[in-house]
């Protein structure tokens, strides 16, 4: 497996813990885009939208799960 799918199945991994423990996703999700705009290296500038998206895509699917 690539490092892009070991990420892949991580990410979901975490988020149905965090689920499980009762975490705010919506929070994480905001998180993660105040995370991104305070530090504009990380991710690549031109990937930030990409992994809002994505993130935004897991918790969608980790919450209808």
């Amino acid at each position: 497996m690539d490092n892009a799918g070991k990420y892949s199945h991580a990410l979901t991994a975490v988020l149905y813990a965090a689920r499980k423990a009762g975490c705010d996703l919506d929070g994480i999700l905001h998180t993660v885009k105040q995370d991104i705009i305070s530090n504009s290296l990380r991710p690549l500038p031109q990937d930030q939208e990409t992994v809002i998206a994505t993130v935004a895509e897991a918790i969608r699917d980790i919450g209808s799960a």
